[in-house]
């Protein structure tokens, strides 16, 4: 039997997802769950996940992304216009042979015609709908309670969906601010994506490719390094342009303790960075060990009086 705990855990918080996978995936996701968001199901989440992504992240560089769930906005936009031009239309015949063209009432709902709403543009639709919703209203006892509700639901669904649009279009188009958001908060709600869709679809494991390229997570080219260290000596394993996200598995095989470090140059003594014990392994990230922008030398200082062993792994 599977322990059930596995479904509570945030697989997602681990030195193994740097924030430039984390990234991908998620702006990946997004555009995946906006192309299969049957009945509008998923909107919610692509909301939720748009905020949490451009607080940390900050603008969206995926350009297809960034198309393809502006436009899933815009099309919920013009099927609520479209649906409330369809009633307006429909109903026209209704007041007309209730109180006539020319009758005080009739202009209340159509001051210049059917024309003046299926010509209406995005700009003026919504002050329309108010307005034929604002003489609903005032004639509920000739027209009936289930007729306002109508009209005030189409309304209400389309301010709801043009808010959406506007809001979202600002953050993906938005710049990211200083400690606006952290990467938990991310984490966390691409959990809740994965368990919600998972709920809706049991069983149905083919699903997941629609929603979700887990490539964007395995990981990367590895390099492995060891060898020994002498008593009380520093010795350097390897130089390169080390970016702060990247990935360095820390060992101590040997039975002296070792510090590792990124430094300045080969031959630096590692007077700060991260200490490993015998029989100890660390995962951490290149910007644990220095300042990556300075240093490109990763080393190793044996601070005992014994000879000992180093290893570690480089995600390349």
């Amino acid at each position: 039997m599977i322990n059930i705990t596995v479904f509570f855990k945030n697989h997602l918080d681990t030195p193994h997802i740097g924030d430039d996978k984390l990234r991908k995936f998620t702006e990946n996701h997004l555009q995946r769950m906006t192309a299969n968001n049957p009945g509008g199901i998923y909107a919610t989440l692509i909301t939720d996940t748009a905020v949490v992504y451009t607080n940390y992240f900050g603008s969206m560089t995926d350009e297809l992304t960034n198309s393809n769930i502006k436009e899933g906005k815009t099309v919920t936009v013009n099927l609520a216009v479209a649906a409330f031009k369809k009633e307006v239309s429909r109903e026209e015949g209704l007041i007309r042979s209730k109180w006539g063209v020319g009758s005080p009432q009739y202009q209340e709902f159509y001051p210049q015609g059917v024309s003046q709403y299926t010509n209406a543009s995005l700009e003026n639709i919504e002050m329309l709908m108010v307005a034929f919703v604002n003489a609903a209203t005032a004639h509920v006892a000739d027209l009936g309670a289930p007729f306002v509700t109508k009209f005030t639901t189409l309304k209400n669904n389309f301010s709801a969906a043009r808010t959406d649009q506007l809001f979202f279009i600002g953050l993906v188009e938005g710049k990211k601010t200083a400690t606006s958001g952290t990467r938990d908060s991310v984490e966390v709600q691409v959990m809740k994506n994965i368990l919600i869709i998972a709920s809706n679809n049991v069983g149905n494991t083919s699903i997941v490719e629609d929603y979700f390229d887990q490539s964007f997570l395995e990981g990367a080219t590895k390099k492995t390094l060891s060898g020994p260290v002498l008593a009380s000596s520093d010795k350097n394993i390897d130089q390169r342009t080390y970016t702060e996200t990247q990935l360095i598995t820390l060992r101590n095989p040997g039975a002296s303790k070792l510090k590792y470090c990124i430094a300045l140059t080969a031959s630096d003594t590692c007077g700060s960075g991260i200490d490993v014990n015998p029989g100890e392994q660390l995962d951490v990230t290149a910007s644990q060990l220095g300042d990556v922008s300075l240093n490109h030398f990763l080393n190793v200082t044996n601070t005992e009086a014994i000879d000992g062993e180093f290893s570690v792994t480089i995600e390349l």
